[in-house]
């Protein structure tokens, strides 16, 4: 069963943290805002400063429990670049549904597939998880190919959505073989 929060986490080139209220401004500013960023995002769009301070304030809040949820800042500038969160925990299934959020300006240089690998990681390793989910758009091709990378398995498609998984003994065999190249 999970039981944690969103710890610090860091990766090669970023780090992943709780949300502060003083990461509004910068936030609203890179991504937030952004509707082409909050396009296929199951977060909403944020469409002033306030507005982004209160979903801050919020994640704030939900972190007494167990919410899992990443501001994503580049380790070498302290950009805040995006946001790394789980949608739904699924107790019964001991599953959890992650989705990763990249602002423009840093989009095609790996990020999300980094950041995602590290949540993978977190989740399958060091919490016991034993099912991971994520959405993709039809149409967000991007985000289809961070999925693939990391070896999802596609569980069903429409006409808009492809739903993906991968399982906690998939990563091991996976990753493990990976891990001894």
């Amino acid at each position: 069963m999970l039981s944690g929060d969103s710890k610090l986490m860091f990766t090669r080139r970023v780090e992943l943290r709780k949300f502060r209220i003083e990461d509004s401004e910068e936030a609203f500013d890179m991504w937030m805002n952004d509707k082409d960023v909050k396009k296929y995002s199951q977060e909403s769009y944020a469409s002033s400063i306030d507005i982004a301070k209160e979903k801050i304030s919020q994640y704030i809040k939900l972190y007494e429990d167990d919410y899992f949820n990443w501001n994503i800042i580049l380790r070498k500038n302290k950009a805040n670049i995006g946001q790394a969160f789980v949608k739904n925990y699924d107790k019964k299934n001991d599953s959890v549904e992650v989705y990763v959020i990249i602002s423009k300006k840093y989009r095609n240089r790996g990020y999300a597939t980094e950041v995602f690998s590290k949540l993978m990681d977190f989740f399958f390793s060091e919490l016991g998880i034993k099912y991971i989910k994520t959405t993709a758009a039809v149409e967000n091709e991007a985000w289809q190919e961070v999925i693939k990378k990391l070896y999802f398995k596609i569980e069903s498609k429409d006409d808009d959505v492809i739903n993906y998984y991968m399982v906690n003994v998939d990563y091991m065999a996976v990753f493990a073989v990976i891990a001894d190249i």
